[in-house]
């Protein structure tokens, strides 16, 4: 449940949203607000240096080309974990 309230990676926030959104009246859904609207999509076989989703990320930085975040316990939560540098940043 945690997840689906408080999504502590921004791929999983995309997923929620969209998830959201396929259960809106279309005349509420939002369009071409999302990496997922956008049609960013990785190549098959892409090599990233860094975080994997850093191309279609909202909050991605100069640091997540650099290197893949280690998964990380998130702060107050040592049940849950994101391999994300801007995890506290997310928002569902």
């Amino acid at each position: 449940r945690a997840v689906f309230e408080r999504p502590a990676h921004p791929y999983t926030a995309e997923l929620v949203a969209a998830r959201a959104a396929l259960s809106a009246p279309e005349r509420d859904v939002p369009r071409g607000t999302s990496a997922i609207d956008a049609g960013r999509v990785a190549l098959p076989r892409t090599f990233v240096a860094g975080c994997a989703y850093a191309p279609r990320c909202p909050l991605a930085r100069a640091r997540c080309g650099e290197a893949p975040p280690p998964l990380a316990e998130l702060p107050g939560t040592p049940e849950r974990r994101s391999a994300c540098f801007f995890a506290s940043e997310v928002s569902p």
